[in-house]
């Protein structure tokens, strides 16, 4: 202890050293210790959950790991499965959700471990003709977006599936919960039209307003994605009693088996696209309970046999 008080610290990263200096008493220089003494390991990426399959991922090391730290990444069903780089790039082909870990090793012996068991979820494309019932649940592939996170969103409708002729649908509350206008997106399967020719997306709908005349009604849109996600387009949209399928009610909404109508879209203008991602959102308002079902993807296929042939061999989700 010299009494000396340091006017100025500055750290160099290219030489690791932690430099000192105060005017007119000189400059001290020691050696940043390499070594923690106590391991934090974390990690970060790029990804979020608009990736598209075969897109590569940064994935970046954040631990308080040295330069001399063995450093170990395992990324199931990615490319390369495994590495040992500070900030490795990965992909993945295969749809499914899948871990990411990393290992670290000083090395005076300290070791840390982070990683998650569903970090990253790849969205496959479904074959055309594609037919969602929602008969088994609800796919973990599907992005289920709850803006305002009031744990309201879409979810499954036991016991109420379209016409009377099947079990479950998918269902919005717009009664209990005011919305203010925020959207609930789910956003489904993607698909290859590169071969299809007249693409036509239909499903089955029901809702209900509310009897008291409000300023907004809740509304139903239908939107397509052909960037992975980074930008949605409207192809539809109905509201209050454009939507409705039923006569308002100032009862929760339950559709009987003659409330409910199938809407067609054309997405003929989509033709050759490889990638195309449906999703559908709910713009609430406060009203009543809106519900979806059947949603179908057909088209006339194009192309050669084996073009066909080969789409109609892509993995379901």
């Amino acid at each position: 202890n010299t009494g000396i008080t340091a006017e100025r610290i500055v750290y160099y990263a290219t030489e690791r050293l932690l430099i000192m200096g105060t005017q007119g008493q000189g400059v001290w220089a020691r050696p940043l210790q390499d070594s923690p003494t106590a391991m934090v390991v974390n990690f970060a990426s790029d990804y979020d959950r608009n990736y598209c399959v075969g897109e590569p991922v940064q994935f970046y090391n954040r631990s308080n790991s040295s330069g001399d730290a063995d450093i170990q990444w395992t990324f199931v069903n990615g490319f390369p499965g495994t590495s040992s780089e500070e900030n490795p790039v990965v992909t993945f082909s295969i749809p499914g959700t899948w871990p990411v870990q990393i290992d670290v090793m000083e090395s005076n012996g300290l070791t840390g471990t982070d990683g998650s068991p569903n970090y990253i979820t790849v969205v496959g494309q479904s074959s055309v003709p594609y037919l969602e019932t929602f008969e088994n649940g609800i796919n973990d592939q599907w992005i289920i977006t709850d803006v305002n996170q009031n744990n309201n969103t879409w979810s499954l409708a036991p016991g109420l599936g379209a016409f009377g002729q099947s079990e479950t649908s998918l269902r919005l509350n717009n009664f209990t919960e005011d919305e203010l206008g925020w959207k609930d997106e789910i956003r489904l399967f993607k698909a290859d039209l590169s071969s299809a020719s007249n693409p036509m997306l239909t499903f089955d709908v029901a809702y209900a307003m509310y009897t008291d005349a409000l300023p907004q009604r809740d509304s139903l849109q239908v939107l397509v994605s052909l960037d992975c996600g980074e930008n949605f387009v409207r192809v539809y949209q109905k509201g209050g009693g454009d939507l409705a399928t039923a006569p308002p009610t100032a009862a929760f909404f339950l559709p009987a088996s003659s409330e409910w109508r199938t809407e067609s879209i054309d997405l003929s203008g989509l033709t050759g696209n490889p990638d195309v991602w449906i999703a559908f959102r709910n713009v609430g308002h406060y009203d009543n309970a809106l519900y979806i079902d059947n949603i179908g993807l057909d088209a006339d296929m194009v192309g050669t046999k084996e073009d066909i042939l080969n789409q109609h061999l892509i993995v379901s989700p």
